[in-house]
């Protein structure tokens, strides 16, 4: 559970018990959480994603990540359990999705993003600003969408396709191949 202060909660669901606070998991409001098996990622109005493995005893994130310009509200992990396992996308209120390849970080081993995955594609961008091999700047920036961003779900037939909600504003839902970076 994210709060409006910053802290983070985790409650074991079978006995309602508080297991683990972040009493500083962000400087402002959580509004998006995303599990990938022990690895917990985080949204916030602080603009930041920040990524916890909740086997480790400390408070602090092993990643932070930054590629929006307004609060993280939607957060998703693929799920297929393949090459596509690490990655995450992110939507924001500034109307943009991120996608972030973490496998060269600490949680997923060696590795970083697979060659020709990085660079500008109509339609997307490369963030610069960091590498997407270390998992510092998304591995692409898509900028179509009008309105803020919270509906994300990745297909679980097709890997690296992911579907993306735009907010009233926007009324549209996009699909995109993250491996081409294309909708």
């Amino acid at each position: 559970m994210g709060t409006l202060s910053g802290r983070l909660h985790i409650y074991d669901a079978s006995t309602l018990q508080l297991t683990r606070s972040y009493e500083r998991a962000h400087t402002q409001r959580i509004g998006a959480l995303s599990w990938n098996a022990h690895i917990l990622s985080s949204g916030s109005r602080d603009r930041m994603v920040h990524h916890r493995d909740v086997r480790e005893p400390g408070a602090r994130p092993f990643k932070r990540c930054q590629g929006h310009r307004q609060e993280v509200c939607g957060l998703r992990w693929s799920g297929d359990g393949g090459a596509q396992a690490a990655t995450l996308a992110s939507g924001g209120n500034d109307n943009k999705v991120c996608i972030w390849d973490l496998r060269g970080s600490t949680g997923w081993g060696g590795g970083g993003a697979p060659p020709g995955r990085v660079g500008n594609v109509p339609g997307s961008s490369n963030a610069g600003g960091g590498s997407a091999e270390d998992g510092d700047a998304p591995l692409w920036k898509f900028h179509e969408h009008t309105a803020a961003v919270k509906a994300l779900a990745w297909d679980p037939h097709v890997s690296g396709v992911l579907a993306t909600g735009g907010g009233t504003a926007d009324k549209h839902i996009r699909f995109w191949n993250v491996q081409t970076g294309t909708m």
